[in-house]
């Protein structure tokens, strides 16, 4: 329960997780008691299995269709608990009999947004150096979530060996499900597609699209990776006009897997882009989904980055310094120079929320050039003139100390170092003194049992004549400045 957002809506029963830990610490015992004896009978309560259902509408659509509303699914909490529970069993078992693919960046530990765009622009990347053309196909698939067969499901988690106990509580779990809408009053039944809102439907889907992955690594030059239901093939060549011959078994293994699992890829939402070394590409490949040709694109967007030819990175921070400009104008409406918002708040919505933004992906696109440097300046500058409330002939480093806050290539900077040093395992330097992966403690969160809680190892050390060191701290924080303080002090109480 402490990794589940408190702050979101019940179900149709109208607890909420607040009142859910209450009855937990009332009587841990019965609480456990309650969820062990669903789990030693296979049965996943029918209450537990009913949503409710609201209809939000989509900007700009006409709302008359169908199609212009998005449902959203509020389930009961106390299933939503149980349901997490046998989702991180799920995910135990799946991680460790080695049953997902390791190119499945979603809905697990240890992988992220991040890891899968480093594994695209990695691959770029190399084939740059080896003086080759790239090509990334991007394939949209319709409703993915909503389109799975059940019966699917349950065949999938047998192949793969999955526990007798898990896969009955996941048969009962998707048995009887119902849609409640308080506004008709009325319920629906439904008979496919993962069930919204739960922690265990995104898992099941991981379980589908790990056999597309496993049939993918069979073709040749070819490398697919996916992120939930975000398909991207990737492949590279000497030459551009082969694409047109060497991507057509991908493409038709693609579509058998679809049939198969009946699901839809839309070849129209599906882009692809190339990459080339030097020379401008004359020559464009021509590829077909369910005979539609699949259009070409100088730019593609994957997982919230906007990947160009030459990737110059150019379009997207364009679009980044363009959705800043239009939060700050919304930010204008309630603070001026002389009124409105204190900096001090101005100050706190930048740090975590447009920083946060301008950021996304700085892993990836970040590299220590003056283009992009002075690029990353001037879009930090329009949130400084605000927050500093001066007039806009202010110099960007008059800004910076001002506001008291770090140029944003800095920033983005750390950002890399990091990312470098325990995700691609690159040793980095500081102090002229060297740091590699192995110098840290880290918990293995993807090896921990679910039931048991991981953490980091640690001892107490002592002098071999049984003497201690004296390590005395202090921390005062005064308006804006806060400050800490540590001496060790020996037996004879030298300052060490």
């Amino acid at each position: 329960m402490d990794d589940m957002d408190k702050n979101k809506s019940p179900g149709p029963d109208g607890l909420t997780l607040g009142i859910i830990r209450e009855l937990f610490f009332l009587d841990p015992a019965w609480f456990t008691e309650l969820f062990n004896d669903c789990t030693r009978q296979g049965v996943f309560p029918d209450f537990w299995k009913i949503a409710k259902v609201l209809l939000i509408p989509k900007e700009g659509k006409d709302l008359s269709k169908v199609s212009a509303y998005r449902p959203i699914c509020l389930l009961p909490t106390w299933g939503k608990v149980y349901d997490k529970i046998i989702a991180q069993r799920l995910l135990y078992e799946l991680e460790s009999k080695c049953k997902l693919h390791r190119n499945q960046f979603g809905f697990r530990k240890q992988r992220s947004t991040l890891t899968a765009l480093d594994k695209f622009h990695n691959f770029i990347i190399n084939a740059k150096a080896k003086k080759m053309i790239n090509l990334a196909l991007s394939l949209d698939i319709s409703n993915a979530f909503n389109s799975v067969i059940w019966d699917d499901l349950i065949n999938c988690l047998e192949e793969d060996g999955i526990s007798v106990y898990l896969i009955d509580i996941i048969k009962d779990f998707l048995s009887n499900r119902r849609i409640y809408d308080d506004i008709n009053n009325t319920e629906f039944n439904y008979s496919k597609g993962v069930p919204q809102g739960s922690c265990l439907g995104p898992v099941l889907w991981l379980i589908i699209a790990d056999r597309l992955l496993r049939q993918m690594d069979e073709q040749e030059n070819i490398m697919c990776t996916m992120f939930a239901d975000d398909i991207l093939i990737m492949s590279s060549g000497t030459v551009s006009y082969k694409f047109t011959e060497s991507l057509v078994t991908p493409i038709k293994v693609v579509e058998s897997w679809a049939n198969k699992y009946k699901l839809k890829i839309n070849p129209t939402k599906s882009k692809f882009i190339m990459f080339p070394y030097k020379k401008d590409i004359t020559h464009v490949p021509r590829l077909k989904m369910n005979d539609i040709v699949i259009k070409q694109s100088r730019t593609l967007k994957y997982l919230g980055l906007l990947f160009d030819e030459r990737l110059t990175w150019r379009p997207h921070l364009e679009g980044v310094r363009e959705k800043v400009n239009y939060l700050q104008n919304k930010l204008y409406r309630f603070s001026r120079a002389t009124w409105g918002v204190k900096p001090q708040v101005l100050k706190e919505i930048y740090k975590v929320a447009i920083e946060k933004y301008i950021l996304y992906g700085v892993e990836i696109w970040f590299n220590k050039t003056v283009k992009i440097s002075q690029r990353l300046i001037q879009i930090q500058r329009v949130a400084l003139v605000q927050i500093a409330k001066t007039y806009k002939t202010v110099s960007s480093e008059a800004l910076q100390v001002l506001t008291g806050l770090v140029p944003l290539d800095l920033v983005a900077d750390k950002e890399v170092t990091k990312f470098n040093l325990f995700n691609r395992g690159i040793p980095i330097n500081i102090k002229d003194k060297e740091y590699s992966f192995q110098d840290f403690d880290l918990v293995n969160k993807l090896g921990l049992i679910p039931w048991e809680k991981g953490g980091i190892s640690w001892s107490m050390d002592s002098d071999p004549n049984g003497r201690f060191k004296k390590i005395f701290t202090d921390g005062s924080k005064l308006n804006e400045r806060v400050g800490s303080g540590v001496v060790c002090l020996s037996e004879d109480r030298d300052i060490i």
